[in-house]
């Protein structure tokens, strides 16, 4: 019965105990933890109870926590960490931030899950796990550690960086990554060695561990070994010249392609970019590689893509060339569509696939020669990178893997082989050969391989030509091959490539055009039997490195859509603009805003009905009107913005102008200016016999007729934020302060043109700058041109960081021709200039302007200061010999306290602004305070109420800075007395010495927001604090003989019951002065001394002893020597001895110690003395009169 009780009993318990676990939701606004009123009917959150941080509740880690079960922030919700105190949570432990955690210096011990999708500060202490972690929220790492210390594998979900990283779960554990990790801290603990940690296979997906400043990486889908070489096949077109078929791998084994052989780049096997990018195209072709021959173990992989798979003997990768002993690994040489993989040093020789390929269907597929244990293996994937089939031999049975003395080719036999019909048919990519056997893992994961599609084809080709033109002079037609999209900017990789153009009417001058070293090909359309209205259709065709998107018309060179084809219409007069007397027509190409340009004629033409030659339309005055069109933006500012010559300016709507036409039919414009930006096209038109004359600018050959601006002006750099402090332009460290690092500054860019070009340094505000000098245009092209800022250092102040300008190109829309950013911050100290530039470097395909540099920028300066304990020190015993400070006894550090201070830019986590130093620091070591302390951090005094007291002599310590982050180091000279009165009474105990940090602040930067909160507290490593006293007892003796006086230190050894005395036997840095005083009228003071041979105590004898007086030498700090009881050197005893002084000379002497003020003691009332006693010689010294013995 008493066990069943007992049982019973104990099911109570732990259901009540479980009964009594809650939910304890936070009120809302600012709580504490350790406040009952701070939760919603549960009080203080004890062992066991599920706490919810609600939307609107601010909650404060006042103190550490009990065993809570779990925690949840909701979104809104709000954790601050705080005075280094713990949240624990045990059983389920889990924890779930949906809302913000700022850690500060508190610290997480949890026995469950960590997840994150909300915002978690690390702080400066310690989140320590055993379960999983997921963050698919923000994880600012600061200077935190995690730790995981579960007992088995733990997995990371999510990209996450680290600072200290400490995986403590064991060996064979570690970390299952389902993110990619980065670690720029410390990597330690059991899971880890050699500085790798323990990672869990998660092939065929990788992820990363990156550590070691960025310099190891760890995957957890481990990449096979380097390739020797790696043909990608990336190049836009192959000519046949050596070494263009580029080996990746890096080893230099480059290869030339032969009979044509070609690139692709519309049907990539993994299409995207990422992506295969590029494949060669092989027919009755190959490349040459000048890969050595493989007699050990080696695996070549590629893609295939076959086109036919019927032909036999296609060729992926060979070496048997002179069949003796070489191999090859070859499609559709036994079976259609099977794979081989044959060695002729071996038997069986022949190892075929048992999977049949289709057409046209890329396969990924690999031959591994395991020659060491004498194995083959062909594998087939599909498109996706799932394997089809794996097909092994068991081993062969004879024979040596041999080799070829004929070069390695790839997609078919060479053309010195006798079997060089051997060839692929089809596609190939991606073609690597390792020099080991690699497992199926390894292959799986080149199978998912891709890479940046940074060398592909063109974009796009444009096909661009005049949508008029006259019947006597031919027309230009132009290919440009664009390497962007829109705009389109040249590729200049193409020289000697070609491109087909074909006519429906009149003649070109060249059907197959050629491009040149910038990407265009031109050629000339002629048609001088044409009558007016006639019109020729010109179409391009068979580019040969093709491009990855479709051809475009662009009429005129603009208004670009898509398109092979474009017309001509011709007629049979016009008008004609030439750079001289007679010249054929002009073509315009790039200019700038308000900068003349020319000059030029405008010739009046005709067909000649007979010769069909140009002759004169107009040979006398006659007027002309003139117009411009905006092609790029398509709209025109308003304003009369182009001008001819000396005459009045002209609006896009036009205006008449009279002008002589010479009998050749020649009229002199001058130059032309246009004050305004974008792509334009003048258009003339002339009425003469009834008939009208017309022309217009056209472009020259991968050219456009752009005007760019004339420069781009920085103008009103102001703070973002209140109070908008325009920028003081500071000019040294001395100047004012602007924003501070990386606070946010607002800029505005505008486009000008030439007419303000003498006035461009001195613009500070966009309202200083006249609007005829403003290009409105800028900002309205059919593709936006944007803009970007570029900073650079002043020079010559000393200053060398020089992070990022972040949100270079964090400019809103233009209007007006500018255009204002509100998000540029900079995160260092100093001073910098800023120089705006077009946003792609090219102004509509027209170069990049350039833009002024503004004046200097600044000062930046620190957001806050972090500050951290350093060192904490170590205080310094005044006997350092013994260990122990008498109460009372000055002493100062062994190792003084320091701080670490460092100047923050404002993101948070963000980093040291490093050009804190020489004048742009502006903090000194007297702008740290700690208080002086008065008082022990813990020992009471005797009372038990009170801290016992101290007083302090404190001055300003030293400032040091290594790359502006600065080591405060409290002053070496500093001094720290605990006082001697009645409540200091207490027995021996360990200093602790609170060093109060309140603040580190100069002018411009305090600390507040430091990542471990102000005030801080530098607790120096104590030392042994004893309360002592110098004690002399009264001695008696013959006068005949040496007479010891016991003279000793001592220290309060307990207080209770009573206070116990001790001899301070470590006391051996204590010194004393004796002095004699004579008793009654017999002074004997003359005729007795101190037993010493010299005279450390005042009253020596200063005689050498006798063999019998060996141990009675008097002792203090620095006399060596024996006591009378045989310790070796002065501990706490003085042995203080007495020469007898003979027996004529009895009487009494007072002897007074003088010693430090710490060793006094109030003996005979309040005040402290120093000690004293009575030395008597030949006097009985009982007070008995008469003794009898009771039995």
């Amino acid at each position: 019965m008493k066990t069943i009780f007992k049982v019973l009993m104990l099911l109570l318990v732990l259901f009540a105990g479980n009964a009594m676990a809650k939910t304890c939701p936070a009120k809302s606004d600012a709580q504490n933890w350790g406040a009952a009123s701070s939760w919603v009917g549960c009080g203080v959150p004890s062992d066991g109870d599920r706490v919810v941080i609600p939307s609107g509740s601010t909650v404060t880690l006042n103190e550490d926590t009990q065993e809570i079960a779990d925690l949840t922030v909701a979104t809104g919700g709000v954790l601050l960490g705080s005075g280094g105190n713990k949240l624990h949570l045990q059983g389920p432990g889990n924890l779930t931030n949906n809302g913000t955690i700022t850690l500060g210096n508190a610290e997480i011990e949890m026995r469950g899950d960590f997840v994150n999708t909300g915002t978690f500060n690390a702080g400066s202490d310690k989140l320590k796990l055993d379960g999983d972690f997921a963050n698919t929220g923000t994880f600012n790492a600061q200077t935190g550690l995690v730790e995981f210390d579960g007992n088995a594998a733990q997995t990371i979900t999510g990209n996450v960086t680290f600072n200290d990283l400490k995986v403590d779960n064991g060996s064979s554990n570690g970390l299952v990554l389902n993110g990619n990790v980065i670690v720029n801290g410390s990597l330690s603990g059991n899971a880890v060695s050699g500085g790798l940690v323990k990672l869990s296979d998660t092939c065929p997906v990788d992820y990363t561990l990156t550590s070691n400043s960025g310099n190891t990486v760890q995957h957890s889908c481990p990449l096979p070994p380097g390739p020797i070489a790696e043909y990608r096949f990336d190049e836009a077109a192959w000519t046949g010249a050596t070494n263009e078929v580029k080996d990746s791998s890096g080893n230099g084994n480059h290869a030339q392609a032969f009979n044509g052989a070609t690139t692709a780049v519309t049907s990539a096997a993994i299409s995207g970019n990422p992506g295969t990018c590029g494949y060669g195209v092989f027919a009755n072709s190959y490349v040459q590689t000048s890969l050595p021959n493989f007699t050990s173990n080696f695996t070549m992989t590629g893609w295939i893509r076959s086109s036919n798979i019927t032909p036999a003997g296609q060729r992926i990768v060979i070496d048997d060339q002179n069949n003796s002993g070489g191999y090859g690994f070859s499609l559709s040489d036994g079976t259609s569509g099977r794979l081989r993989f044959y060695s002729r040093g071996i038997n069986p020789v022949i190892l075929d696939s048992s999977y049949t390929i289709a057409n046209n269907t890329w396969y990924f597929v690999a031959a591994v020669a395991d020659i060491t244990n004498k194995k083959r293996t062909i594998y087939v994937y599909d498109a996706s990178g799932a394997l089809l089939n794996q097909t092994t031999e068991v081993a062969w049975t004879s024979g040596t893997w041999g080799a070829d003395n004929g070069p390695v080719s790839i997609g078919g036999e060479t053309n010195a082989s006798s079997e060089s019909a051997n060839r692929f048919r089809g596609t190939l990519d991606e073609i690597r050969v390792y020099g080991a056997a690699l497992n199926q893992a390894a292959l799986t994961a080149i199978a998912k391989q891709t890479h940046p599609c940074t060398v592909t084809g063109p974009d796009h080709y444009e096909l661009s030509l005049p949508t008029t033109g006259i019947s006597c002079l031919p027309t230009t037609v132009t290919v440009t091959a664009c390497a962007t999209g829109v705009p389109c900017n040249p590729m200049s990789t193409l020289s000697g490539k070609t491109a087909l153009l074909k006519t429906t009417a009149g003649a070109l001058s060249a059907t197959t055009v050629t491009f040149n070293a910038s990407g265009v090909a031109s050629t000339t359309l002629s048609y001088p039997a044409a009558s007016d209205g006639a019109v020729a259709t010109l179409t391009l065709s068979d580019e040969q490195a093709a491009a990855i998107n479709a051809r475009k018309y662009c009429p005129d060179g603009a208004s670009c859509v898509v398109g092979d084809s474009g017309s001509t219409t011709f007629n049979t007069a016009g008008l004609i603009f030439a750079t001289a007397v007679n010249a054929g027509e002009a073509s315009f190409s790039s200019q700038t805003a308000g900068v003349d340009f020319g000059p030029y004629w405008l010739r009046a033409v005709k067909t000649n009905t007979a010769t069909k030659a140009c002759e004169a339309a107009l040979t006398a005055a006659h007027p002309v009107n003139f117009s411009y069109q905006c092609l790029d933006p398509t709209s025109c500012s308003s304003g009369n913005l182009l001008k001819v010559g000396s005459l009045a300016a002209v609006a896009s709507t036009g205006a008449t102008v009279n002008l002589a036409f010479d009998a050749n039919g020649n009229a002199s414009l001058g130059n032309f200016s246009f004050a305004d930006v974008g792509q334009i096209k003048i258009n003339v038109s002339a009425t003469a016999g009834g008939a009208t004359l017309t022309g217009s600018t056209k472009e020259a050959a991968g050219s456009r007729f752009v005007v760019k601006p004339y420069s781009l002006v920085l103008t009103d750099i102001t703070q973002t934020a209140a109070p908008h402090l325009s920028n003081p332009a500071a000019v040294d460290a001395a100047g004012s302060k602007f924003v501070k690092a990386g606070e946010n500054f607002s800029a505005t860019v505008t486009s000008v043109n030439a007419s303000c070009a003498a006035s461009l340094a001195g613009y500070t505000t966009l309202s200083s700058i006249a609007a005829t000098c403003i290009t409105p245009n800028y900002g309205q092209e059919t593709t936006p041109e944007t803009v970007s800022l570029s900073y650079a250092l002043v020079p010559g102040l000393g200053l060398s960081a020089n992070p990022a300008l972040n949100n270079a190109a964090a400019f809103g829309a233009f209007s007006g021709g500018s255009v204002t950013g509100t998000t540029f911050n900079w995160g260092e100290v100093g001073i910098i200039t800023l120089t705006p530039s077009v946003g792609d470097g090219n102004y509509l395909g027209a170069g990049n302007p350039g833009g002024t540099t503004s004046g200097k920028v600044g000062r930046f300066y620190p957001d806050h200061f972090d500050v951290s304990v350093n060192l904490n020190g170590t205080m310094a015993a005044a006997c350092p010999a013994g260990g122990f400070t008498y109460t009372g006894q000055p002493m100062g550090y062994a190792t003084a306290p320091a701080l670490t201070i460092k100047p923050m830019g404002a993101a948070i986590g963000g980093s040291v602004t490093q050009n804190y130093q020489g004048g742009f620091q502006k903090l000194s070591a007297t702008a740290v305070t700690v208080t002086v302390p008065t008082a022990d951090a813990s020992q009471f005094g005797k009372n038990g109420v009170t801290k016992t007291p101290l007083v302090a002599t404190m001055s300003a310590g030293a400032l040091a800075n290594t790359s502006g982050t600065m080591t405060y180091t409290l002053n070496a000279g500093d001094q720290f007395t605990y006082l001697r009165n009645a409540n200091a009474l207490i027995g021996p105990f360990t200093t602790a010495i609170p060093l109060v940090v309140t603040e580190v602040a100069e002018s411009e930067v305090s600390a507040v927001g430091s990542l471990v909160p102000m005030p801080q507290i530098l607790s120096p490593t104590g030392t042994a604090m004893r309360y002592g006293r110098a004690r002399m007892l009264n001695a008696y003796g013959s006068e005949s003989l040496d007479l010891p006086v016991v003279f000793r230190a001592e220290y309060l050894a307990s207080t209770g019951p009573g206070n116990a005395w001790s001899v301070n036997t470590v006391d051996s840095c204590t010194n004393a002065t004796l002095s004699f005083a004579p008793i009654g009228t017999a002074n004997i003071t003359s005729n007795t001394c101190v037993l010493e041979p010299g005279n450390n105590s005042g009253k020596g004898c200063a005689a050498a002893l006798t063999p019998a007086q060996t141990n009675r030498r008097y002792l203090e700090a620095g006399v060596t020597g024996v006591d009378s009881n045989g310790v070796a050197g002065f501990a706490g005893n003085f042995n203080l001895w007495l020469r007898a002084p003979g027996a004529t000379h009895v009487g009494s002497i007072d002897i007074t110690a003088t010693v430090d003020s710490w060793l006094q003691y109030p003996w005979t009332g309040a005040t402290a003395t120093n000690p004293s006693a009575r030395a008597t010689f030949g006097i009985y010294k009982s007070p008995l009169i008469y003794r009898r013995e009771n039995y």
